[in-house]
């Protein structure tokens, strides 16, 4: 997801469509909701589905928290 979110350069929703992630990561549909549900359970994303048969849209809520830990460190 945050290879994606970089790749388009976006600050918004990400929509991903299965086959947008098997282009990328080689994920079958299956795989890809899988990753897409335990990515949520960690509360590192939300998801919504816009409309049955359309692509999910991700918002990506944990992206700085390797940062926010390295600051830590430097206090």
């Amino acid at each position: 997801m945050w290879y994606l979110k970089g790749l388009k350069q976006t600050k918004t929703d990400l929509v991903i469509s299965s086959s947008t992630a098997n282009n990328i990561f080689g994920v079958n549909k299956r795989s890809f909701t899988r990753a897409l549900q335990e990515l949520v359970d960690l509360g590192m994303i939300t998801k919504s589905i816009r409309e049955r048969g359309k692509s999910p849209r991700v918002t990506v809520i944990w992206e700085d928290h390797g940062e926010k830990n390295e600051q830590k460190s430097k206090d």
